[in-house]
């Protein structure tokens, strides 16, 4: 009996260490919501909150690798979930381990199929890892949930440059501007594709949309201008 009062006693102390813990790391007081967290371990080894938690402080941190273990030793003791599934996503991506990035992403993807912005991210993801196919098929299907999604048409519209498909991937970024005109990314895009095909006139046209809608962007001027020369 004075054990489970002891035991009771030390859990109720962890919980509400982990509670201080998790308000001084919104405070931004990093080295003792840490701390804090680090007690409520102590307390309770087998807390898997506080693992968690610790967990994402640290992926907040950028502090991946310590991250990593805290988020593993989570699914260990209460098992995965869309949360970490989705942290761990997030550290693997800081790693540049990004096939296990897409490994979580099916995982979660299993968890919810009609999640569109998974299905984006994981294409993101093997784009990373040049496996431009796959990428193809994965915002194909992002795109199927969610047809108006202008990033993951213009996410397919490279796929399809990038495996030699020009005549489909300018209908992509076509769709792409007919579904958002203010965006410029698409005007930029096409404005290339037409530069490297030596339609200067076209490509011209629409990197100059692209500078219009986006003036600040040096990199969307510097390509204007480069084209410009090239014309004149």
């Amino acid at each position: 009996m004075e054990n489970e009062t002891l035991n009771s006693i030390k859990e109720k102390k962890a919980i509400k260490a982990l509670e201080e813990g998790k308000i001084l790391f919104e405070k931004c007081k990093i080295k003792k919501a840490f701390s804090k967290f680090n007690e409520a371990i102590k307390l309770n080894p087998t807390l898997s909150e506080a693992y968690l938690e610790k967990g994402e402080a640290h992926m907040g941190m950028f502090e991946s690798s310590e991250a990593e273990e805290c988020l593993l030793k989570y699914i260990e003791l209460a098992g995965e979930n869309e949360r970490v599934y989705k942290a761990l996503i997030e550290v693997y991506d800081q790693k540049s381990d990004f096939e296990l990035a897409v490994d979580y992403c099916d995982k979660l993807t299993n968890l919810k199929p009609n999640d569109w912005e998974i299905f984006y991210l994981k294409a993101d993801l093997l784009i990373l890892v040049g496996d431009y196919e796959t990428a193809l098929d994965v915002f194909n299907k992002c795109i199927e949930l969610n047809p108006k999604f202008y990033k993951a048409i213009c996410g397919k519209a490279l796929c399809l440059y990038t495996l030699d498909n020009d005549d489909e991937a300018i209908k992509t970024y076509e769709h792409a501007i007919e579904v958002d005109k203010s965006e410029s990314h698409a005007y930029m895009e096409l404005g290339l594709i037409y530069r490297d095909m030596g339609v200067i006139v076209k490509a011209l046209k629409y990197l100059k949309k692209a500078y219009d809608l986006s003036p600040d962007d040096e990199l969307y001027k510097s390509q204007y201008i480069i084209t410009k020369d090239c014309y004149n």
